[in-house]
């Protein structure tokens, strides 16, 4: 995590933010109302495993000093960001949600890849890149501030229902 928050706190931090993104994706299932399509569910699927992946490597790894989560944590943000993206482009694609109301979000969690390393169980400046700490950081700041605003923009779009395009509900297709 950021300097500013020690490494516990960090993922308990972060724990936390993976549970609340499960309710935030409740939220835009309730919205999206059976528009999507056979790539929004598997979008919506992977990136709830996602979540939990993410959540419970967090919390492993803060409540109980587990080791090992922070694979899980690893594991749980690669494939969130994937189900993010399936999910995004599916919304879009389907007219669910305005572009500008899912593109941050994304961007948010494409920047995270630097941060993590791509490289298995380490994360941060240490995590077998050659870039330093400085730039890691940057990109971890980068990264939090895209995925702040990316949720911000798709909380404004389904609160005020400003980014929802008009289409009907459709049966899977």
């Amino acid at each position: 995590m950021l300097p500013v928050v020690d490494q516990m706190r960090g993922h308990w931090l972060l724990g936390i933010a993976g549970l609340l993104t499960l309710i935030g994706l409740t939220g835009l299932w309730v919205y999206d109302a059976g528009r999507t399509s056979i790539q929004g569910v598997i979008g919506y699927a992977v990136t709830v495993l996602g979540g939990v992946v993410f959540s419970i490597g967090n919390i492993a790894e803060a409540g109980f000093g587990i080791e090992f989560g922070t694979v899980l944590f690893g594991a749980g943000l690669l494939i969130l960001i994937a189900g993010v993206v399936i999910l995004g482009t599916a919304l879009v694609r389907l007219k669910v949600l305005r572009a500008w109301s899912v593109w941050p979000l994304m961007l948010g969690l494409v920047a995270f890849l630097p941060v993590v390393g791509l490289g298995g169980a380490t994360f941060g400046p240490d995590a077998g890149t050659t870039a330093s700490p400085a730039l890691w950081l940057v990109l971890a700041w980068l990264g939090a501030i895209l995925l702040g605003a990316g949720w911000l923009t798709l909380g404004y779009a389904l609160w005020t229902g400003v980014g929802r395009q008009v289409r009907p509900a459709q049966p899977l297709s």
